[in-house]
């Protein structure tokens, strides 16, 4: 009841009751594709460029806010100072929801792992804070932009060491972001599979890589992104 401004987290999942708050209410409209809640007591929302656009359509409470950061509490890489490095036996994982326009990809790389042997780990069932652990045993995380924007699990996955790669569609936001994040071309598995293959093919290339990442990822914090907002 003191505060000046609540920030309300994904009203399309927690419900809020701000009845009798005379403050401020903002919120952060994170899966609007899945649920688009009453947003009319709502001073301010910010959400993504997409989101803007398809859910905003001129509406000047609507701001754009790259909201995505990993947890430094989970996502960090213990093995910065060790004397022996981390063993990641995994070769590319994906730790996501499973959504239909991911099923042909992801399908392709169990393919082309089975094929190549390859280790492809795919979870889409995965609890909070267990990804962190997969991702540390990982050389490469392969993700798919749903939204044009940079998803969680870029930050995630590269702060834990594991190369974090998009498809070219999610490029104008890697270069909105000052992100040192790959892309592939998503209109062919064999493009695909060939582009993870290539860096495999090169780990001296793929460690300068994920050491940019992880520089990268650690200079966003979400405190610095709440601080702004």
């Amino acid at each position: 009841p003191d505060a000046d401004a609540v920030l309300h987290w994904s009203p399309e999942y927690n419900v809020l009751d701000t009845s009798g708050f005379r403050g401020l209410v903002c919120c952060f409209l994170g899966d609007w594709l899945i649920n688009i809640p009453d947003l009319s007591r709502y001073a301010l929302i910010a959400t993504d460029r997409r989101g803007v656009r398809e859910v905003g359509k001129g509406d000047p409470r609507f701001i754009y806010w790259r909201g995505f950061s990993f947890d430094p509490r989970l996502h960090f890489c213990p093995d910065e100072d060790a004397d022996t490095p981390m063993i990641r036996d995994y070769d590319v994982v994906f730790m996501g929801r499973d959504v239909p326009t991911r099923r042909p990809y992801l399908e392709a790389l169990h393919q082309w792992g089975e094929r190549t042997g390859r280790r492809v780990h795919i979870d889409t069932n995965y609890p909070r804070g267990r990804e962190a652990d997969v991702y540390r045993r990982s050389k490469i995380a392969w993700r798919m932009s749903q939204r044009d924007e940079l998803p969680m699990g870029t930050y995630e996955s590269a702060a834990c060491g594991a190369l974090a790669v998009l498809q070219h569609d999610a490029l104008s936001e890697i270069v909105a972001a000052h992100a040192p994040i790959p892309t592939y071309d998503a209109s062919s598995m064999e493009g695909m599979t060939a582009f993870l293959e290539s860096w495999l093919a090169n780990p001296v290339e793929l460690a300068k890589w994920t050491d940019r990442q992880r520089t990268w990822a650690a200079r966003e914090t979400p405190a610095r992104h709440l601080n702004w907002l």
